[in-house]
């Protein structure tokens, strides 16, 4: 799997099997599971207040059944030996909001001090600057997206 990436999505439509299709402000196309957008209470396009805000990977799939497929482990060619895989950006989390993406990042931080605190173990300072690094990095992208919405405005 590769890394995670954040998107603030500004549009998108629901597909026929009812995953969401956004479209980032980078014009990227990414899928979001009909499952996550159900756990929000995103089940029409009426319901959608854009931005969303999703954090997610580049997945390879088979495009004969669309399943994840790991390449590390099998490769999957037909019988001309051509490649019958995909690459498809997945939605991993989405939030409604800003403040639904920074609150994810300050609980992975403090359920990372609980658990250590709870095995006897001096934390792990690493995995809290990550978290820390991820969320100042969506803040970044979030400043960047709304300045360039207001350049468009003015």
């Amino acid at each position: 799997m590769s890394s995670i990436s954040h998107h603030i999505i500004v549009n998108g439509h629901f597909s026929i099997n009812g995953n969401f299709i956004g479209l980032d402000s980078n014009k990227r196309s990414i899928h979001v599971y009909k499952k996550q957008m159900k756990l929000i209470d995103l089940t029409s396009y009426e319901k959608i207040q854009f931005p969303l805000f999703a954090l997610g990977t580049i997945e390879n799939f088979d495009k004969q059944n669309y399943n994840p497929i790991d390449l590390n482990t099998k490769g999957i060619v037909n019988e001309e030996e051509t490649d019958v895989t995909f690459e498809r950006l997945v939605s991993k989390a989405i939030f409604k909001n800003f403040e639904a993406l920074i609150d994810a990042y300050a609980v992975e931080i403090e359920l990372n001090q609980r658990i250590s605190q709870s095995l006897s173990q001096r934390f792990d300072n690493s995995i809290a600057k990550e978290a820390k690094q991820n969320a100042e990095d969506a803040f970044n992208e979030y400043l960047q997206y709304r300045i360039k919405i207001q350049e468009l405005v003015l």
